[in-house]
């Protein structure tokens, strides 16, 4: 699944402050607040927001349309436009932020980067604007509000938002002879009988190369999470201090996906390896590799786009009517560095209420939650079945806790302990200490 994880701001602090000791000396601080305010052609003030976003050509050219829409509706205010890569985007906002030349304007996932931010004193609660009616939520639920919470405070706001679920190749099923799948599973075990019934139908691509029903994804952290939410636990315990499921929960979900592949289920190590983590263009459900990845859901109208095949969501397995999928999508905050916080709460609005302004933004990070916003805008295919699997998933389960600062390294030893397994070096058992080792390091570490 292409769902990115940010460094962790505390690993990025550290490389951050090398750099800005190798710089040029300068107050950065000062020179943030001498910009930011000009004259406009009507005589006032001219205030300026910076707000960087990460995305490819065309998300940028959309997003500048979109700021555009906004400058001409606030002809007092000019969004200084900072687009880049994902990659680009978490190392040069962590350098400005520890530099005292923060962005006003700030976006982050679900998958923990806000509550970094927050810990380090670097971001505005937006509870004040919401009482006051300057960022309007009433027309977004308010499960989908908490997720923007920590610490009871609301820090970050989303405008755009999808479930983790499986996107399946209904076409390829098709041209195989195979069954459909359902929309749900009560079990992984009936969703299991499911894969190994499809399995023997399969045979091989077009490149001669065989077929599995499903990728490998048992490293990967949201998908982990659902399975333990499934089972009625969080990543974290309450307290912070240690991981809020068992070391035994850990080998049942690596020993899950390791029988996927004694069944030919999901690819061999090295298939994974070498194919899990290429581009959607040519990853393995583009290649016809697999028929079936879990993903948040608004990726499937870009996959649509390079994909003649007709594409579906499904959810994730279930537990006898109870679920546990994630919920991910694309925030907004504001920095506690803005010289212009009232500003920045304007373009968040615009975000949550501005009907023109979102038929052109056009569910872009996922599905904008504004309901009434959302009845005026005519969705694409993709976004339908976006929405429609978004909304099973939240009339069943509850938003998922904030993710703690600094954890980074633990998923990054999830993976690395789920590679060695995967590889046949290292038992299930070992590896889940390893992971259990680095998580009570780093979470004890913090308290």
């Amino acid at each position: 699944m292409r769902v990115k994880k940010a460094c962790s701001f505390t690993l990025v602090l550290m490389l951050s402050i090398s750099l800005l000791a190798a710089c040029s000396p300068v107050n950065l601080s000062e020179s943030a607040q001498v910009k930011g305010e000009q004259s406009n052609s009507l005589g006032g003030k001219l205030v300026e927001i910076r707000f960087p976003w990460w995305g490819n050509v065309v998300r940028h050219e959309k997003y500048n349309k979109l700021m555009d829409m906004f400058e001409a509706k606030n002809p007092n205010i000019k969004v200084i436009r900072e687009p880049g890569s994902w990659e680009d985007y978490w190392k040069k906002i962590s350098v400005q932020t520890i530099g005292g030349n923060a962005p006003d304007v700030l976006m982050f996932t679900t998958v923990g980067q806000m509550p970094e931010y927050e810990d380090k004193g670097a971001l505005l609660p937006l509870d004040k604007y919401i009482e006051n009616g300057s960022i309007d939520v009433s027309g977004i639920p308010e499960k989908v509000i908490e997720l923007g919470k920590y610490k009871g405070r609301t820090y970050m706001i989303t405008k755009g938002l999808a479930a983790l679920s499986y996107t399946v190749n209904l076409s390829l099923l098709s041209q195989k002879g195979a069954p459909l799948p359902k929309n749900e599973y009560a079990s992984w075990g009936e969703f299991i009988d499911y894969l190994k019934l499809i399995k023997p139908k399969l045979g091989k691509n077009e490149w001669g190369k065989e077929i599995y029903p499903l990728a490998d994804m048992a490293s990967d952290d949201l998908y982990m999470e659902s399975f333990m939410r499934l089972k009625g636990k969080d990543m974290f315990s309450d307290d912070g201090r240690e991981l809020g499921f068992s070391k035994q929960d850990l080998v049942e979900w690596f020993t899950l996906w390791q029988d996927l592949k004694k069944l030919g289920i999901v690819p061999p190590a090295k298939i994974t390896a070498e194919e899990g983590t290429l581009q959607w263009e040519q990853d393995m459900l583009a290649s016809k590799r697999i028929v079936m990845s879990a993903r948040p859901g608004n990726h499937i109208k870009s996959i649509m786009k390079y994909m003649s095949d007709e594409l579906t969501l499904i959810r994730l397995p279930g537990d006898n009517g109870k679920f546990g999928e994630v919920l991910t999508g694309a925030f907004l905050g504001i920095s506690a560095q803005s010289k212009h916080p009232d500003d920045v709460a304007k373009l968040i609005n615009m975000w949550m209420t501005d009907l023109e302004f979102n038929k052109l933004y056009e569910h872009e990070h996922g599905i904008v939650q504004n309901e009434n916003v959302v009845k005026g805008i005519q969705l694409d295919p993709g976004d339908q079945l976006s929405l429609k699997n978004m909304k099973e998933v939240m009339s069943t389960t509850k938003p998922q806790k904030s993710r703690l600062p600094g954890v980074a390294s633990i998923f990054d030893q999830v993976k690395k302990s789920y590679d060695e397994v995967n590889f046949g070096e290292k038992s299930i058992e070992k590896a889940a200490d390893d992971i259990f080792t680095e998580a009570n390091r780093v979470l004890r570490k913090q308290k």
